[in-house]
């Protein structure tokens, strides 16, 4: 029994793994479903040093900038989310080399049971990434889980089928059946099909995630909200100096506003579990609820943000007016010790 090998298994393993990637990304586009790749593009970036992370910024914001692109910020998003994209599928193709090479050292066919059992310890890997991340998401919680660990199952099983046509073929082609009466497809037209078949799920499903994305785009469009400036004057209005035709506005609209960050999805907030915690050096810590911090008196404040990797004229800086709650007024709240000299925040996400 000649089995193939590791060169053939990664083919295979890549030719797999792009219809998972392109389910991931069509079931959480269109049912807030965990896209698994970017979950682990974010996990992986939290586990970097911070130096490194900086340097990754500040040469995709220069290289962005030169090549002309335009919305460095748009650009730097679709850069991340490709590399997230790219890192699972050479994930995929080193898992599909190293199950193809473990196989051809067994005796008989246990490349189903083998195939499964990588799919069920990938999906574990990825409930427990995506878990860590504390994201919230729009879809439940549980039917998350469960297409989390179909998907990765059936893409182990994919392998283990794959692996066991492969096997057939090549038995078949030792031992020079008759073709009429059995269909014996060599391994090249198996690898051809097999790719065939993955490119019209990763196509039909690309299009089914555009046509979604489309439709909601279309939809909050259509139904935005009104702009605090629409009704306000700026509290610059009346000045006697007046910025110059051409120049950044002073009021950024929000859906202007830059982002540079790690994540590659927008991160959602599930105001049902999300909690401000405050402890330490204090005689009351508590934990609020978003419905508790609204309850405090607002403050508004016109804050400009800028990114630390944005150049003199770029456009990686926005000024919005900014609504929350003066952390000094929380702070009595809680009573701070007296030994108390330094304040740390930290998130969850």
């Amino acid at each position: 029994m000649k089995k193939p090998g590791a060169g053939i298994g990664a083919l295979v393993g890549a030719l797999v793994t792009v219809p998972l990637v392109a389910l991931f990304l069509v079931g959480g586009r269109l049912f807030g479903l965990p896209q698994i790749p970017f979950d682990v593009f974010d996990w992986t970036t939290r586990r970097l040093p911070g130096g490194l992370i900086s340097f990754g910024i500040d040469a995709m914001v220069k290289v962005i900038r030169a090549m002309g692109l335009t919305g460095v910020d748009t650009a730097a998003k679709a850069a991340e989310q490709a590399m997230a994209i790219v890192m699972v599928l050479v994930a995929g193709t080193l898992a599909g080399a190293l199950l193809f090479a473990l196989l051809r050292r067994t005796r008989g066919d246990v490349s189903t049971t083998t195939g499964l059992i990588f799919g069920a310890a990938g999906g574990s890997a990825a409930l427990l990434i995506h878990r860590s991340l504390g994201r919230g998401a729009s879809g439940s919680p549980a039917l998350g889980a469960l297409w989390t660990l179909a998907l990765f199952l059936l893409w182990g099983a994919a392998l283990g089928w794959a692996c066991r046509r492969l096997t057939r073929a090549g038995e078949g082609a030792a031992a020079g059946e008759n073709a009429a009466t059995v269909e014996r497809v060599d391994r090249r037209q198996f690898v051809v099909r097999l790719g065939g078949a993955a490119a019209t799920i990763t196509v039909v499903g690309a299009a089914v995630g555009a046509l979604a994305g489309g439709t909601r785009r279309r939809g909050a469009a259509s139904s935005p909200g009104a702009a605090w400036s629409a009704a306000n004057p700026l509290p610059n209005a009346a000045d006697a100096v007046q910025p110059a035709s051409g120049t950044r506005r002073e009021l950024t609209p929000l859906e202007d506003h830059y982002r540079i960050d790690i994540n590659t999805t927008v991160p959602r907030v599930d105001e049902a579990t999300w909690r401000l915690r405050v402890g330490g050096l204090v005689e009351r810590p508590v934990e609020l609820t978003l419905a508790q911090i609204r309850a405090y008196e607002p403050l508004h404040q016109f804050v400009t943000l800028a990114c630390i990797s944005n150049p003199v004229g770029g456009s990686l800086i926005g000024t919005t007016r900014w609504t929350g709650v003066s952390l000094r007024r929380l702070l009595d709240d809680v009573s701070l010790k007296p030994g108390a000299t330094h304040l740390k925040l930290s998130s969850a996400d």
